[in-house]
């Protein structure tokens, strides 16, 4: 399999993302990150540099070494580009929907953008409801959309219990 993503081997292009965030310039990351899929292609894009991206970006704000500024900046550009390339890929007559979202309690939507994008790139109807929605709506969205899968991201929970609880409601 692939090396995860800590192990693999520098990506300049990860670096360069790093340095526009510490600066705190959104536009040149968007502008890099625009850039950098066009000549990937999405799908490569997503999983080669904005997903070790966004878990470099995790890892020096668990280590103090990025400001909360920078996370934010690079968080609000991240999460604007995989809209827009969910978007730009979501096909509204696939024949496979799939409805993303995070449930109660998980307010960062930012994996589960990820994951949209993603499943956009791989030819599925994407109906993206964001985050911190009850299961009981995730589902009746589920239904009423025919959706062949749900796919949920929860970055923290602050009750396991709890989360394991909502799951089991959702299936």
């Amino acid at each position: 399999g692939a090396p995860a993503a800590r192990d693999a081997p520098p990506n300049a292009l990860v670096e360069a993302a790093l340095d526009r965030a510490r600066a705190l310039d959104a536009r040149g990351l968007d502008e890099m990150l625009r850039r950098g899929a066009a000549v990937a292609g999405a799908p490569a894009f997503l999983e080669e540099t904005i997903a070790p991206l966004l878990v470099r970006i995790g890892e020096m704000w668990h280590a103090g070494r990025i400001s909360i500024g920078a996370e934010h900046v690079a968080s609000a550009v991240i999460e604007a580009f995989t809209a827009d390339v969910m978007r730009s890929l979501t096909a509204p007559g696939a024949a496979r929907s799939v409805v993303v979202a995070t449930p109660a309690g998980s307010r960062h939507v930012m994996g589960a953008s990820l994951v949209a994008a993603a499943a956009a790139a791989e030819g599925w109807n994407v109906i993206f409801l964001g985050g911190d929605l009850p299961v009981a709506e995730i589902a009746r969205a589920a239904a009423e959309s025919g959706a062949r899968a749900v796919a949920l991201s929860v970055v923290y929970a602050a009750d396991a219990a709890d989360l394991v609880a909502q799951l089991r409601l959702l299936r």
